[in-house]
């Protein structure tokens, strides 16, 4: 969970992956310097030189105030986004990107088998699809992807005391963006059938609760916004 400081007081960041979080910490690092608590070069290093199960921007919560003080930290927030949506862009930077699924194997399945596999091993591709309250501190200022940016420079600008550039939160990670850059085609979103949301309303009860958000009409492949903001 990336850390900075802003005005002489520590900010942290609640990263949870595939709702905008490398757009944002790139932002940060660009109005306020660098960040700690972030390592992008963490899953090229062997498992077993590994000093932790996940990247340290993927922290979960309960370990991040195992290690560092509350009282050190002035500023908490975090990027959200519905359930459904994050997590089939988690299937899908799986299945295009990383290649680390099975040509054949369809969301379905996948999806029932991560659902299994959590419970054995909850830091499974590093947090990716764990349910986000997991990874965000009861304290958290909440911003939705959905919303757009716009409210968490904002914020920023409160929390500084001053308006200065960079004035948006870019895009990082884009899908299409990263298809592109390998030479690949971009290939649709899954399907998403009744069974499946009754799963991701399982997996994510918590999600849906604490956060506000309601499960997508059976049947409903995303929102309207989920292929536009598919992005780590």
């Amino acid at each position: 969970m990336p850390l900075v400081f802003i005005q002489g007081r520590l900010a942290f960041f609640a990263h949870v992956p595939k709702c905008g979080g490398t757009a944002v910490e790139n932002y940060l690092h660009a109005r306020f310097g660098r960040l700690a608590f972030l390592d992008r070069a963490f899953n090229k290093i062997p498992d077993a030189e590994r000093w932790t199960k996940t990247s340290p921007q993927h922290l979960e919560a309960a370990a991040f105030d195992r290690i560092i003080p509350q009282s050190w930290v002035t500023h908490r927030f975090a990027v959200i986004r519905h359930p459904q949506d994050r997590i089939v862009s988690v299937f899908r930077f799986q299945r295009d990107v990383e290649r680390s699924i099975d040509e054949g194997l369809s969301f379905s399945d996948w999806l029932a088998a991560q659902e299994t596999l959590m419970t054995g091993d909850r830091h499974r591709l590093d947090n990716h699809a764990r349910p986000a309250t997991d990874l965000v501190p009861a304290d958290c200022r909440i911003f939705r992807l959905e919303d757009g940016l716009g409210d968490l420079v904002g914020w920023l600008d409160q929390i500084e005391g001053a308006s200065r550039a960079p004035r948006e939160v870019g895009r990082a990670n884009d899908y299409g963006k990263v298809m592109g850059f390998l030479g690949r085609e971009p290939r649709p979103a899954p399907d998403v059938t009744a069974e499946d949301q009754a799963t991701i309303a399982r997996i994510y009860a918590a999600d849906f609760t604490r956060f506000g958000y309601t499960p997508y009409p059976a049947t409903s492949t995303a929102s309207p916004k989920a292929c536009k903001d598919d992005s780590e």
